[in-house]
């Protein structure tokens, strides 16, 4: 999962938000997605979103969004035109009322997660 983190100041309408829910996922996996392993290849459900209400003492942009992916030497060429590119699909998408600030950050990941076990298949026991 590649996780997004959003921090939305309260200026930032219902409506805003819910056109990032449902359409930032396919904005970040396109933009994101490059040659290579499994690491680069990506669709809009690999997506994490996180949502975060910006505390009334925060200053900055209306949208701070935050993008942790693998790393891998395609992004990391380009990542600040590919930082700009999501700046510009949010901005198209949301409107221009909103200032936006989007980072990505490229990274090794190591992830540990739970699988969910599909309910038609019994769980094996060692």
């Amino acid at each position: 999962m590649l996780q997004t983190l959003i921090f939305h100041q309260e200026i930032v309408s219902d409506a805003a938000l819910d056109q990032l829910q449902a359409n930032l996922p396919g904005i970040v996996a396109g933009v994101l997605q490059v040659p290579g392993g499994n690491m680069a290849l990506l669709e809009a459900e690999q997506i994490s979103l996180h949502f975060i209400a910006a505390s009334r003492r925060d200053v900055g942009k209306n949208l701070h969004i935050l993008i942790y992916a693998g790393l891998n030497e395609p992004r990391q060429r380009d990542r600040t035109n590919r930082a700009n590119k999501i700046k510009e699909e949010i901005g198209a998408l949301i409107g221009g009322e909103y200032t936006i600030d989007v980072r990505i950050y490229l990274q090794y990941i190591g992830a540990a997660e739970d699988m969910a076990v599909p309910q038609d298949e019994p769980v094996a026991e060692e």
